[in-house]
């Protein structure tokens, strides 16, 4: 369990509009407001928390081994919320849905056994998810999946910019939203907010934003038959073949997506029954 601590960083990022996973979205027309990513993730910092997926119990419906899954403590459970839940010493992720006969808490994958809960049962709900966090193997320099040393981040807490963001990369990188369902093999879809750089390398698994006559699109880059496609990672999306000699702009290379799945509503806040 990580809470953040300190003053997260407060530095925002140039929006650059959306951009379709399916089909493409007019590109250069669009421009966002600056966003802090600290303020986006968090919606209440005293509250805040998170923990890295690490087995079946926590990934499915796109959450994946290594991704950072950020739950708020301040809120109580709805119908279809997501629940992080301490069960025997380990974590686990849990929809819960309301049946004629009590509190079913579903898992994610289904493989993973739903929990019938008893009227008595006494639960350790950690807090609601709100977000999750995908970080992509881009900064081959500086990046290894799960922390090394736990211990130091529970300590220290979190700064969500900075652990998507490596210094010296603010002015290249840039938000957009997604649109459509063609990326969904990588746990994409509409409205999560992406992060882009415009100068980092490109590895062979690398998600692109490409300009396709002047049309953003989010795909993977492959060589076929003498030809480049822009392929998904959903396999009923086909791909995009580019003519020989057509030109092909790359905008840049996605770096982080953050996937907002809770919205919060003034009747989620769990109310205090004395002074705060």
């Amino acid at each position: 369990m990580v809470r953040p601590t300190g003053r997260p960083t407060a530095r925002p990022i140039r929006g650059g509009g959306y951009v379709a996973a399916g089909y493409p979205a007019e590109a250069y027309n669009y421009t966002e407001p600056g966003l802090d990513l600290n303020s986006y993730i968090i919606g209440n910092k005293r509250h805040n928390g998170c923990v890295w997926a690490t087995d079946l119990q926590m990934t499915g419906e796109g959450i994946a081994y290594g991704d950072l899954v950020v739950c708020d403590s301040s809120l109580h459970g709805r119908p279809g919320a997501i629940g992080l839940y301490r069960a025997d010493g380990a974590f686990t992720l849990r929809r819960e849905v309301r049946r004629p006969d009590g509190l079913v808490l579903a898992g994610l994958d289904e493989r993973v056994a739903p929990i019938a809960v008893a009227s008595d049962q006494v639960l350790e709900r950690i807090g609601i998810v709100t977000h999750v966090v995908k970080k992509f193997s881009v900064y081959r320099n500086n990046y290894g999946g799960l922390p090394e040393d736990a211990g130091r981040y529970v300590r220290q807490g979190m700064d969500y910019a900075r652990y998507l963001i490596p210094e010296g990369h603010w002015p290249v990188t840039f938000y957009l939203w997604a649109a459509g369902e063609s990326m969904s093999g990588d746990g994409i879809s509409t409205g999560d907010l992406l992060l882009v750089d415009n100068t980092v390398e490109a590895y062979d698994d690398s998600i692109l934003v490409f300009v396709v006559d002047g049309q953003f699109t989010l795909k993977r880059i492959v060589r076929r038959r003498g030809y480049n496609e822009l392929v998904s990672s959903n396999p009923a999306i086909p791909p995009i073949r580019i003519a020989q000699g057509a030109e092909l702009e790359r905008w840049g290379v996605l770096t982080g997506v953050v996937k907002e799945v809770f919205k919060r509503g003034n009747d989620d806040v769990v109310r205090p029954s004395g002074r705060q």
